[in-house]
């Protein structure tokens, strides 16, 4: 009997820090890559957060990332007039004595990169092996491709936003009938799953991603004066700025700005180089940060892309044999830095769940199967839903959107107790688990990896907790002023 086989499709982060662990774990795998490089420079970053980078170091590749990326240890954002609206000191020196790991950027290719490095039997990386069917067979699943036909027992799709494993399994789905993942039926959601789960668990009637922001991903020469281990932000009317700290004379920015309308599915944009230089352009004067102009960080960029920020939880992330990972489920908007690291958290429950299932049965059945990407579902699905919420809350805040998120995010947060945002920001980083079967990461916090984080990640922030949060503090400056 062949032994058990996982198909991957996308070597992406997600896809390969599952290839990482299912090596490590002795179950075979096959990835299958569609450009020719492993590592593409597509310009986006990465942002290392805690919960991300202990499962990093289970996998043995942690430090060489490490010594690659920009450590944060403070964050500072600025008003439309580039004046000094926020400030969170020591936060790196926080999360590394709480969880063990400061906060870091650097370039996703670098991330790839490493997790590729790592692997010790590189033979099962196929590169420009782009998917163009997928079949459910009797015994498991078949994988055609530009470069021949693969077999396996299941596949995952790690392929992103635009994942070619979604669409084949939305077709497949609908051939038989289940037309609970088909595109276009946002309104009309069955899920059949929805009886076998209690009430209070995670049940979501999204069908496709939607879009409210685009963003420009940077490189660049760092200006002079930047202030190492120091993050900034800037906060203006429809846009905001994200730029990280600078390492060896280069840093990391993202540029966000608020669409004409929001879109969904096939409805959301898709820019060229001329769009982007044409944003750039409108928006060249903003100073982000005294001395730093949104038009001299893009004229000195080394590597630059637009690309749209879609954003949402997929009510099905599975169907029979086929199960998604990363993006290709679940999309969180860049300000957080939540999306690498919630898809390495999210490969790990499935990993663990894969070995723990093989140990049981050598050939797992389809129900088997079926049950073990349920399971996955209802435990990262609600944790991928808040967090993607909360980072299209705080992308709303960070850009102004209204009178009220305004006055919130440029005469309220400097209020806010530094405890209490810290606090806020651990729960975020501390929604994954570590790998049951692997020796413990080398570091580590006075903060458990506890299940009530994992299950109940905390919303840095919502419209109530503002609320309550902005009338208080209101009241307490009238009181001050006016007494």
């Amino acid at each position: 009997m062949a032994p058990f086989r996982v198909i991957i499709v996308g070597g992406s982060v997600s896809g390969l820090a599952l290839a990482n662990m299912l090596e490590q774990y002795d179950i075979d795998f096959i990835v299958l890559e569609k450009h020719e490089s492993i590592a593409p420079q597509l310009g986006a970053g990465y942002a290392m957060l805690p919960h991300g980078a202990r499962i990093l170091d289970q996998l043995g590749c942690y430090d060489a990332l490490e010594k690659l990326s920009a450590p944060v240890d403070t964050m500072v954002g600025y008003d439309e007039n580039a004046e000094r609206a926020t400030r969170v000191s020591n936060i790196g020196t926080f999360l590394e004595e709480s969880l063990g790991y400061k906060m870091g950027f650097l370039e996703r290719q670098q991330v790839v990169r490493g997790l590729f490095d790592n692997l010790r039997n590189k033979s099962k990386i196929r590169n420009s092996c782009g998917v163009t069917r997928i079949h459910l067979t009797k015994e498991g699943v078949q994988v055609e491709t530009n470069a021949g036909v693969f077999e396996g027992d299941i596949v995952v799709g790690a392929d992103g936003v635009h994942s070619h494993v979604r669409r084949e399994m939305e077709g497949l789905a609908s051939a038989d009938g289940d037309d609970s993942l088909h595109d276009g039926q946002k309104g009309q959601h069955h899920d059949p799953l929805r009886n076998q789960f209690s009430r209070d668990t995670f049940v979501d009637s999204a069908t496709d991603f939607d879009c409210c922001y685009s963003a420009i991903f940077g490189t660049s020469v760092a200006p002079e004066g930047l202030i190492e281990n120091q993050a900034f932000k800037g906060f203006k009317s429809n846009r905001s700025y994200l730029c990280g700290s600078v390492k060896n004379g280069q840093f990391h920015w993202i540029a966000m700005f608020k669409n004409d309308e929001k879109t969904e599915g096939a409805q959301i944009p898709r820019y060229t180089p001329d769009d982007r230089d044409r944003l750039a352009s409108r928006y060249a004067n903003d100073i982000i940060q005294p001395g730093v102009r949104l038009g001299d960080i893009y004229r000195d960029a080394i590597k630059v892309t637009l690309v749209p920020l879609e954003q949402g939880v997929l009510s099905r992330c599975f169907y029979k044999r086929i199960v998604l990972l990363g993006d290709s489920w679940h999309k969180i908007n860049p300000i957080t830095g939540q999306g690498g690291n919630t898809a390495i958290a999210g490969a790990a429950y499935l990993t663990d769940g894969l070995k723990d299932l093989l140990d049981r049965e050598r050939k797992p059945t389809d129900a088997s199967l079926e049950k073990l990407f349920g399971d996955y579902r209802q435990n990262r699905g609600p944790i991928s839903k808040i967090l993607s919420e909360n980072a299209h809350f705080i992308q709303r805040m960070e850009a102004l959107e209204t009178p009220f998120l305004r006055f919130f995010q440029l005469h309220v947060m400097r209020y806010l107790p530094l405890k209490y945002v810290r606090n806020k920001l651990l729960t975020a980083v501390n929604t994954g688990s570590l790998l049951k079967r692997l020796p413990p990461p080398s570091r580590s916090g006075t903060v458990p990896v506890g299940v009530d984080a994992q299950k109940e990640p905390s919303v840095l922030f919502n419209y109530s907790i503002v609320t309550g949060i902005a009338a208080s503090i209101t009241v307490a400056l009238l009181i001050y002023f006016f007494a």
